[in-house]
This record gives C-alpha cells, sequence and structure tokens, in this order.
C-alpha cells in the first residue's frame, strides 16, 4: 500500500494509461473491472474527511475519533494538508 507520509515510495508510482476515444469521439479513461474491484476493497472501511481552517495534530485528531465512536478495532489515520483518512479494521475484527 502506498504510504501517505510526505515520503513517496515504489508503491505510489504512478504509470501514464492514454485515454480512449469512443466511436463518437468521446475521450475517457478506461479503468479495468479488477482494478476496481480492488480499490472498493481496500478502501472499504475507510472514512474520508476535510478540516476546514488549520490541520489538526494526529494526536488530537485520534483522540477525537476515540472519544467520540469508541471504535471496537484497530483504527489507522492518515493526514493530508486539511484531509483525513480513517480506515478502521476489517468486519470480522470490528
Amino acid at each position: 500500500m502506498c504510504s501517505l507520509g510526505r515520503e513517496l515510495d515504489d508503491a505510489c508510482k504512478l504509470d501514464f494509461v492514454p485515454p480512449l476515444q469512443t466511436p463518437e469521439g468521446k475521450i475517457c479513461a478506461h479503468i479495468s473491472r479488477e482494478e476496481i474491484n480492488h480499490n472498493v476493497l481496500r478502501w472499504n472501511n475507510t472514512l474520508v474527511g476535510y478540516v476546514l481552517g488549520n490541520r489538526p495534530f494526529y494526536s488530537h485528531l485520534k483522540a477525537c475519533v476515540t472519544r467520540l465512536w469508541h471504535p471496537t478495532c484497530s483504527l489507522e489515520i492518515h493526514s493530508r494538508e486539511n484531509s483525513f483518512f480513517v480506515k478502521f479494521g476489517t468486519e470480522e475484527e470490528c
């Protein structure tokens, strides 16, 4: 999985995929069903949030999520500028 930290690793490498043109002349991107399914499973138990104003400290964000939601499974929080991702454990774990 690509690290959401400031440093990019090999898992974050992007490959250019040329767009396709439909018979009507419309340009579009093609994403395989396999790729969609893989990413749906990967992000299935993830909440995406956005913070207005200054980015909260990680410890404050995690404390707030824990205090308000009382998660019963593992919890990962990744933040990027003013957005954050809260990834909960698997359905079996929770």
